[in-house]
């Protein structure tokens, strides 16, 4: 018998020769698949993309072109389809996407991520096909033409499939603007300016971009100075909203094509301007700048007559050139020039002399009176709730009011208080309403009810709701929604439900997103209708009857006691016993009229936080 070590050195001699025969197998493998590829090479033909679709609309489904080369695609999909197929999704600068079906073998001993990587912009060769009306490319032979790391370094390419599609190739024009703002300029333009955004939101490294370096994504239906010009004199965009814009007149697949065709434009033009160079995202300037310089393009930091913009759109680069506007302003120096002095000129002249605003709440109103008419002649009144430091009840007054009853706990500034139309009750709307109730049957109702509260949708809703026997028929109201939910869900929820309740006593009830809003909060504008202010007035005498004074004590004191978490549930429940204004109750949702006697209530609230309610307070 064969000894214990003759046996390991044959297995031994067994693997080595399995092994080496594998490594044969490749090398020829390898071999061939090379004389393939320059046998390939030799009879390809580089077409464009829009070439491509041109000759794949001539082949029946399953039908292979001659071999064809495409350049400048950008991986922004990959997938293992099986064993020896990879599947690549590459899309072009004019937005069209191609499939791109990859044999395994194709990579020999290389790894799918040593020869290419998502984010690459690719050389793709191969023949046509249709498959199922789409375009598609067997490929024989891929190669890098751009790195995306030899543009944004570690940043992960990350491409944002929903607005790229809804774009296509769609878009000559990016207009940079924070991501809070995104929205809100959208909705101004597609008022103002003619143009039509084809995606909300680009930006333009996705895990790269600073918060300013976002824009939207527009296809103009005017020339460009006219979009410029209504931007300009928009006066509801406050200063250095709308940042830089970034004409798109052409798009390449890389940015060292981008530079070509952006040199171009500007070698070509009569007479040729000084440029500087604007990009983004912002960490390429220095880079296009060299580039531009290279190939001969005149660039001036100061003494420029044109802006050379190169932006990164979709994987691809957009170029294009802006020349100073009749105006001597160029868009990404002075946003808004003249038209962005005139208003600082406004704003100044409407505050106290040589005095800033009170604060951030101030501007709120102001843009809020873009949408609705505010009544600010002399013979006009205002009540301001939850009006601590006095944003509001100063702009109110210094738009020339005749009377504002700010109404807060808190302290207003001492400048606000000095003003001529400024009353001050410094204690709850709750325990002001009645002797505000007594003041109205002299005085009369009043004409603008405000409230920048920081509470929730349902509290501000309650508080207008109980206020409404003040106001006259066809009252201003203009409300402050604010975000204290941890998520999006229970935020939007409830914002719909208070706009449900506010439908019922309002007319033109509608959410909008000032600038001067945070991205937790909306303001809600409306007006009284007549027949809501008639039972108002009923609702809140019950909600000041002497039942509803002593339900309130009884409840501020159990819950005091037994849950100090639900203190704020106190006027809900008594509205639902003494008959107030409709309110929103856990687990049965918004309610008006009575729901329970006081002895259901009290029942329900032992059995919820077993403690008994002591009737006597």
């Amino acid at each position: 018998m064969r000894s214990h070590g003759a046996l390991l050195a044959a297995a031994a001699a067994a693997a080595a020769a399995a092994l080496l025969a594998i490594a044969v197998r490749r090398r020829r493998r390898a071999v061939a698949l090379n004389e393939r590829r320059r046998g390939q090479t030799q009879c390809e033909e580089e077409v464009t993309v829009e070439e491509a679709q041109r000759r794949f609309a001539r082949l029946a489904d399953g039908e292979l072109s001659p071999p064809v080369a495409l350049r400048g695609l950008r991986a922004v999909h990959r997938q293992r389809l099986s064993k020896g197929l990879h599947f690549v999704c590459l899309r072009c600068p004019s937005g069209r996407t191609i499939e791109a079906v990859l044999r395994t073998e194709l990579l020999a001993d290389q790894q799918l991520g040593q020869l290419y990587r998502l984010g690459d912009a690719l050389t793709v060769s191969g023949a046509l096909e249709a498959r199922r009306g789409r375009l598609s490319i067997r490929a024989t032979r891929l190669s890098v033409d751009e790195p995306w790391t030899s543009l944004f370094g570690d940043i992960p390419f990350v491409h944002d499939f929903a607005a790229a599609a809804a774009a296509g190739g769609a878009g000559d024009v990016l207009l940079q603007t924070a991501i809070s703002h995104a929205e809100r300029v959208r909705e101004r333009l597609d008022a103002n300016a003619g143009v039509r955004c084809v995606a909300g939101l680009v930006r333009p490294v996705a895990d790269g971009s600073r918060h300013m370096e976002c824009g939207l994504l527009v296809e103009l239906g005017e020339p460009m100075p006219a979009l410029e010009e209504a931007v300009r004199a928009d006066a509801a965009l406050p200063d250095a909203v709308v940042q830089r814009i970034y004409p798109l007149s052409e798009r390449h697949g890389t940015l060292s094509a981008a530079c070509d065709a952006l040199a171009g434009m500007i070698l070509a033009a009569s007479p040729r301007p000084t440029c500087r160079v604007q990009a983004s995202p912002r960490s390429l300037e220095q880079r296009i700048a060299l580039a531009l310089h290279a190939r001969g393009v005149p660039l001036s930091l100061k003494d420029h007559s044109a802006l050379a913009s190169v932006a990164h759109v979709f994987g691809s680069f957009g170029v294009g050139v802006v020349r100073r506007s009749g105006h001597g302003v160029l868009w990404g120096e002075t946003p808004r020039g003249e038209a962005s002095a005139r208003r600082q000129q406004r704003t100044a002249a409407a505050h106290a002399p040589q005095a800033a605003p009170v604060c951030r709440a101030y501007h709120k109103l102001e843009q809020a009176a873009a949408h609705i008419a505010l009544p600010l002649s002399a013979s006009a009144r205002a009540l301001d709730v939850g009006a601590s430091p006095g944003g509001w009840t100063s702009y109110l007054a210094e738009a020339g009011i005749g009377s504002v009853v700010a109404i807060d706990p808190g302290a207003l500034e001492p400048r606000v208080l000095a003003l001529p139309a400024v009353e001050h009750l410094r204690t709850r709307f709750e325990e002001a309403l009645p002797r505000l109730l007594e003041r109205s049957r002299t005085s009369g109702p009043y004409d603008l009810y405000c409230c920048d509260m920081n509470a929730p949708p349902a509290v501000a809703t309650d508080l207008l709701l109980q206020a409404l026997p003040l106001l006259r028929a066809g009252a201003v109201v203009v409300l402050t929604f604010k975000n204290t939910f941890k998520k999006p869900a229970p935020w939007h929820e409830a914002c719909e439900a208070a706009l449900a309740r506010l439908r019922g006593p309002l007319d033109g009830v509608r959410s909008v997103q000032l600038f001067a809003n945070t991205v937790r909060e909306c303001t809600v504008l409306g007006e009284v209708r007549a027949a809501a202010e008639a039972g108002a007035a009923e609702r809140c005498r019950a909600m000041q009857s002497g039942r509803a004074m002593l339900l309130r004590r009884i409840l501020a004191d159990y819950f005091a006691e037994h849950a100090p978490d639900g203190s704020h549930k106190v006027e809900n429940l008594v509205a639902r016993v003494v008959g107030g204004p409709p309110t929103a109750l856990d687990g049965v949702g918004v309610v008006g009229g009575v729901l329970w006697d006081e002895a259901e209530l009290f029942s329900r609230l032992e059995a919820k936080y077993g403690a008994k309610v002591d009737p006597d307070p």
